[in-house]
């Protein structure tokens, strides 16, 4: 079981290097001269939830964004929920990838509050199975939260 945090490093760096070149910070918009990219919504909304007790023992979430064609954007709903007794605040999330980009909430949670989060993963150059990891980082002192974005692309 110590094996694991190692593992899961070297998986998220070799992911990382699979990006195609966009950093965490790349953009995704379509330059002059580029054909306009198909996005695809879905309307389910995946419910993540988040507490200090989750956030210790390491919990995570897997996003699966689906089959889609390279090129495509896929934009997902989600709901962050606190689960948790205290307040909680996402303060920021890091991005193994600039094909990955989060729209978050960015007021502190009550207890038991739920508020919308808009995850979009853009395939463009982007071919294969595709594992990407964002760690989102929360007023907890407990440490970061897991949200795995995998995704299947022709």
């Amino acid at each position: 079981m110590k094996s694991l945090p190692m593992t899961l490093t070297v998986i998220t760096a070799l992911l990382m290097a699979a990006c195609g070149g966009r950093g965490t910070n790349a953009g995704a918009h379509a330059g002059a001269g580029e054909e306009p990219q198909e996005t695809v919504v879905s309307s389910a909304a995946q419910v993540i939830a988040l507490s200090d007790s989750l956030i210790r023992f390491r919990g995570a979430d897997t996003v699966d964004m689906g089959r889609m064609r390279s090129g495509e954007t896929v934009s997902r709903m989600l709901t962050v929920r606190n689960a948790g007794d205290t307040p909680l605040v996402i303060v920021d999330i890091d991005k193994t990838c600039g094909c990955v980009d989060v729209d978050y909430p960015r007021h502190p949670l009550k207890a038991g509050e739920q508020a919308p989060m808009q995850l979009e993963f853009d395939s463009r150059g982007i071919n294969g199975w595709v594992y990407k990891t964002l760690y989102i980082k929360t007023s907890s002192p407990a440490g970061n939260y897991t949200l795995v974005v995998t995704a299947d692309v022709d």
